[in-house]
């Protein structure tokens, strides 16, 4: 179960100052069903003691939408681009091509989002996503048939917030707006 912690502003940059456990950030309350939603993250270095690392043993963050589908974020350059690695839809979905910079890099995602839609509480289309990472589309128009594994809420009507997911790596963000669409 993930937890939620303050985050620190400085220099206007937000911070996710999480240290070893995993926690959650909401940066919106509960939105509309369909939004656009761009940001921009650096996470640091932090190989493990003795060596050096890549992908999910540097630096493991995502974005989360309405609380149940998480786009990952973490340094994945020069890896193949699977569906936990940077771009990926968690266990969904690889993204098309890794377009993950080098670590310290400044990334963008520019993200499309449309809610599932429900019936009398039934399920009746699948929420829908499309996601350019670093200005390259990755995703588009991708059916996200479920909530992901670590996601907060499960699948239903209800309104959910957009989160940032942490698993206690220095993460710095800048530049975050989200717009609700019509």
């Amino acid at each position: 179960m993930h937890r939620t912690l303050p985050l620190a502003v400085a220099l206007g940059l937000l911070h996710f100052c999480a240290v070893g456990a995993a926690a959650d950030a909401p940066v919106s309350g509960p939105n509309d069903p369909d939004f656009a939603v761009q940001g921009e993250y650096t996470g640091q270095v932090k190989p493990p003691e003795g060596g050096n690392a890549i992908g999910l043993g540097v630096q493991v963050i995502a974005l989360g939408l309405q609380g149940r589908y998480e786009v990952q974020m973490l340094d994945s350059f020069g890896l193949v681009g699977e569906n936990n690695e940077c771009g990926g839809l968690y266990e969904i979905k690889a993204p098309d091509v890794n377009m993950c910079f080098p670590p310290l890099a400044w990334q963008t995602y520019d993200i499309d989002y449309t809610a599932a839609r429900y019936e009398d509480g039934r399920k009746v289309k699948n929420a829908t996503i499309t996601v350019k990472h670093n200005g390259q589309l990755i995703h588009e128009n991708v059916e996200l048939p479920r909530a992901t594994r670590a996601a907060p809420l499960a699948e239903g009507p209800e309104p959910g917030p957009v989160y940032l997911q942490d698993h206690g790596n220095p993460v710095r963000y800048r530049n975050i707006w989200l717009v609700e669409k019509p």
